[in-house]
């Protein structure tokens, strides 16, 4: 091989490498996950903690957990948001809630990171037998669930 035919080569290689690395650095961020939500208490109600589930597909989030009367009963009502994934992992999500009594929307933010997601946000509650808007505090911590 002449001189100029290896460096050809060689560049051939480094450019072929330089490819599969970036394959294998980019991770899809694709996948379920589970995990729990915990938000301030409501009036009347103790502070809420749960379970959470949320799906990454095709660059948008969405999640869903089960709303409980404030005896623990499940209500059969649930809280279903999504929102867009930005390349660098980080969502908005939002969701609007109604049932007879009372209603609420939310935004949490946060990011996806390798094996887990973590969103803190607010809900904004609307209560029959209260007024105004309750503001309540939450956070959800999810990970990955293996297939």
């Amino acid at each position: 091989m002449s001189p100029a035919q290896i460096r050809r080569a060689t560049l051939i290689a480094l450019a072929t490498a330089a490819g599969l690395w970036a394959q294998a650095g980019a991770q899809s961020l694709d996948g379920r996950f589970a995990g729990t939500i915990q938000c301030d208490a409501l009036p009347r109600q103790g502070p809420l903690r749960t379970k959470v589930t949320m799906t990454v597909s095709e660059g948008v989030v969405r999640y869903e957990r089960q709303i409980y009367h404030p005896d623990g009963t499940p209500s059969g009502i649930f809280e279903r948001g999504q929102g867009p994934v930005g390349s660098d992992g980080a969502v908005t999500l939002k969701t609007h809630t109604a049932a007879p009594g009372y209603s609420y929307d939310a935004e949490y933010r946060g990011r996806i990171e390798g094996s887990g997601a973590r969103f803190t946000g607010t809900q904004f509650w609307k209560i029959a037998k209260e007024t105004g808007t309750i503001p309540r505090p939450c956070t959800l911590e999810l990970m990955r669930v293996r297939s």
